[in-house]
């Protein structure tokens, strides 16, 4: 059941990544084209143009939102790295101290 919702997760996240590169490039085309239709004479061009690139960047910004949400564990365990690594230069604590049951007790008390 558990290995079964992991997968599920890991396939949501591999499909919202690769969603992100085509909407990537699709608001870098179309604002290119939204600037070159701005240009020109014809603005009803323009606004088809406009209209296209705010659609495609508002998905864009949209998905890039929960794709943040979806390695949310993620950087809570590099914010936790972060400051074990930052604690550790601020008192010269020797590496060996900081070990799994103490990175473990860290992720329980952030959870």
């Amino acid at each position: 059941m558990i290995q079964e919702t992991i997968k599920y997760t890991i396939k949501k996240i591999f499909k919202i990544d690769h969603e992100l590169y085509p909407l990537g490039l699709f608001t870098i085309l179309f604002s290119i084209g939204l600037y070159t239709a701005g240009r020109g004479d014809n603005h009803p061009i323009w606004e088809i143009w406009a209209i296209v690139h705010f659609i495609i960047a508002v998905s864009f910004s949209v998905l890039m939102a929960y794709h943040v949400h979806t390695h949310q564990t993620w950087f809570k365990i590099a914010w936790i790295g972060i400051q074990i690594g930052l604690h550790k230069i601020r008192y010269d604590i020797p590496e060996t101290i900081i070990t799994q049951d103490t990175l473990t007790v860290y992720l329980h008390k952030i959870q």
